[in-house]
């Protein structure tokens, strides 16, 4: 058994309040859509990561569950971290059988010091983009830098 990644397996979970109107998810679609179509002109392997994206969100948190950011994606990755706490549903959910292994929340939130308690975990998967900025390429270099971080300690488990 080959224990190394042989193929990367991305998946979008939208958190952002944008979440509880169908006009604002089409927005952060449409502004996908475009930034794809802009980068495959240079480089058509854009493409690739990015056309699984451009049409939905794998997934979206509980936009009835309004919370600290931060409450609401571990609530959200409680429920697929531990298969045993997903609820059953008489509908077809794609993300039921789904487990997460390794996770980053982009978001102009701060998700380590929440309400006066600090979340050690969160240093792990946060990476806090100002919102008067945008996503940087620093952002995105420290985003695979702690997904690569937990892939290494993910597999390390079965290199013992």
């Amino acid at each position: 058994m080959d224990d190394a990644p042989t193929s990367s397996c991305c998946k979008l979970v939208l958190s952002s309040t944008w979440r509880a109107r169908s006009n604002f998810i089409q927005d952060i679609l449409d502004s996908f859509r475009a930034y794809a179509n802009e980068k495959a002109r240079l480089d058509p392997t854009v493409m690739q990561i990015w056309e699984p994206h451009l049409n939905s969100f794998f997934a979206i948190t509980d936009p009835n569950l309004h919370s600290t950011r931060h409450d609401e994606i571990y609530n959200w990755l409680h429920q697929h971290q531990h298969p045993q706490n997903q609820s059953s549903n008489n509908g077809h959910d794609a993300t039921r059988d789904f487990i997460v292994r390794s996770w980053i929340a982009l978001d102009d939130e701060d998700l380590v010091n929440v309400e006066g308690r600090v979340s050690h975990d969160a240093k792990e998967h946060a990476v806090f983009i100002q919102s008067s900025v945008g996503l940087t390429l620093d952002d995105v270099s420290t985003a695979i830098q702690l997904l690569q971080r937990q892939h290494q300690k993910f597999y390390s488990k079965f290199h013992r």
